[in-house]
């Protein structure tokens, strides 16, 4: 994570990741894909992941936004997308504008925010998406979240 983010001891991590288990394991059969297509439903989706962010916090440090995504993208990789500050946060909020902070405050208005742009992206490109995924999927396109990242990380490493 660039050097920058301290994770906690890994005890402190699983007991962080064992107080969401139960909402995790609900949210498990929930993909962009599937909001897409409609069959979930997205401010149910949009609730859960609030709380599961609010309650999880995954470094020793006070930014949280992420260390939190990434490890939430290994959790629920079918949903969720990794923020990275270089690409992510400065293409969707202009991160290096806001001279490289984010209040904690702010922080679930983000991930929520950039969510939703995933969710967007997704609907707005839905079958060009899903022609990726499931025919020409390379090895770092492991899932539609990851297609989406993959393609503002290359866009914003251009520019």
């Amino acid at each position: 994570m660039g050097g920058r983010c301290k994770l906690k001891s890994p005890s402190d991590f699983f007991k962080k990741i064992e107080k969401i288990a139960d909402d995790l394991e609900q949210m498990r059969e929930t993909t962009l894909e599937s909001l897409v297509e409609k069959k979930t439903n997205f401010s149910q989706t949009e609730q859960m992941l609030k709380s599961i962010f609010e309650r999880l916090e995954t470094a020793d440090q006070t930014a949280q936004l992420v260390s939190n995504s990434k490890s939430l993208f290994h959790l629920l990789p079918d949903l969720i997308m990794p923020v990275d500050r270089a690409h992510v946060l400065d293409f969707f909020i202009g991160w290096r504008k806001a001279n490289g902070h984010i209040p904690r405050k702010k922080e679930i208005e983000y991930f929520i925010g950039i969510f939703k742009y995933y969710y967007q992206i997704c609907k707005k490109n839905f079958p060009q998406i899903k022609g990726i995924y499931y025919k020409k999927r390379r090895e770092h396109d492991s899932s539609i979240p990851k297609i989406i990242d993959n393609a503002v990380c290359g866009y914003t490493a251009r520019s």
